[in-house]
């Protein structure tokens, strides 16, 4: 089974590295991760491709297109699963 996370981001470098870092901690199973970025002025394309996360960066028109685009990333997954940067993953217990 392919499972694909996908993370729509913009202008929130901080937010991104904290999530996809709380990702790599908290979640057992394999996965692909695959960020929508619309068109960020930040550092966030940099930082990205220093750390050999694919991304997609486009023209700024909105979160619902960053949303698409991951879909299209993954259509050959069984499972998606979309997040924006601001999500915060806690652990219980």
């Amino acid at each position: 089974m392919k499972i694909g996370i996908g993370i729509a981001t913009f202008n929130r470098i901080d937010n991104l590295q904290n999530l996809i870092s709380d990702l790599k901690k908290h979640t057992l199973n394999s996965y692909d991760l695959f960020v929508a970025d619309d068109n960020s002025r930040d550092n966030t394309q940099n930082w990205l491709s220093s750390n050999n996360i694919p991304f997609k960066s486009g023209p700024g028109y909105g979160i619902s297109f960053n949303k698409n685009k991951i879909f299209q990333y993954f259509q050959n997954h069984d499972i998606i699963f979309i997040l924006e940067d601001d999500l915060k993953i806690v652990k219980s217990g």
